[in-house]
């Protein structure tokens, strides 16, 4: 009898340990321009943008929260969420990003 084959995947290590007076809004996501595979990865079809940007949103809606003490309402909230620094400045970078991804595919065609 054979043995079973087993697909196995890259080996994704486990991020390290939040220290104290850290949140999850420190380890924001990044994607590197640099490299088009990346920018097709997070703007292309099924990208990663969208996802990550309510992992975003969800970690400043946590930020806020915490700043209120619970004495905030939920839609007062949503918005302290959208109008924060981090979150402004990760749809920032990735409009930049999904500007260079357009340009990358305008060239790719044109080469054709």
């Amino acid at each position: 009898m054979s043995d079973p084959i087993i697909a196995r995947g890259p080996v994704i290590p486990d991020p390290p340990p939040l220290k104290a007076g850290r949140s999850v809004i420190d380890r924001i996501p990044v994607c590197d321009t640099s490299n088009p595979g990346d920018l097709e990865t997070w703007f292309g079809p099924f990208g990663f943008f969208d996802h990550f940007r309510k992992v975003v949103l969800s970690s400043c809606k946590e930020v806020e929260r915490v700043k209120a003490n619970g004495t905030i309402s939920e839609s007062k909230l949503d918005t302290l969420a959208h109008i924060n620094d981090r979150y402004v400045e990760f749809l920032i970078d990735c409009h930049c990003g999904r500007r260079l991804r357009e340009q990358n595919v305008i060239d790719s065609i044109r080469r054709m």
